[in-house]
């Protein structure tokens, strides 16, 4: 049976709707983007007990209150050289949501007062830029880190053999043989 061509459509914004629910994290909505400024009173790194990743955070004081401001994932923030300051006045545009009751946004664009604008995310689709890159740079760290890891451990496993080997005498390196007996 051949399944119409929008139903894959109707599972994939179903299935983003599921991560973002397991995850335990509002999903970017194009209905809910909104434009606000004020000052940075905060700048914190914040570890997502979900995913278990560092993302740069804001504490923005608007006219209306304090509004969280969910910036980036660290790693991207430092390898982009993201940086704020407290006092610093910003306007940001992004994704509005509630969360244990207080006001928070994604940032999509974070303009700042030299009207220098940080893209974060596709204007049309509310995409992250950094969508791939993550898994891709930090798969690859961690394998060279792994692989450096079993190097090392190896290293050290031949080392400790040839140690042992040469106490025994020559001859007593075989596989397969106790020390001491006759092969």
């Amino acid at each position: 049976m051949r399944l119409p061509s929008y139903a894959f459509l109707l599972f994939a914004v179903v299935l983003s709707g599921c991560v973002a629910a397991t995850y335990g994290m509002a999903p970017y909505k194009l209905e809910t983007v909104t434009t606000i400024n004020g000052n940075v009173d905060k700048v914190e790194t914040v570890r997502n007990k979900q995913t278990n990743e560092n993302g740069l955070h804001l504490k923005l004081m608007t006219v209306t209150g304090a509004v969280n401001v969910h910036v980036c994932p660290q790693w991207y923030a430092d390898k982009n050289k993201i940086h704020f300051s407290k006092g610093e006045s910003l306007i940001i545009t992004g994704s509005t949501f509630i969360k244990d009751n207080e006001q928070n946004i994604y940032a999509a664009s974070i303009t700042d007062r030299t009207s220098h604008v940080l893209k974060l995310r596709k204007e049309d689709t509310g995409d992250t830029l950094w969508v791939g890159r993550e898994r891709d740079e930090s798969h690859a760290q961690r394998d060279q880190d792994e692989q450096k890891k079993t190097e090392q451990e190896m290293k050290a496993r031949h080392q400790k053999t040839n140690s042992s080997s040469s106490k025994t005498g020559p001859g007593n390196n075989k596989i397969g043989t106790v020390p001491g007996s006759t092969y």
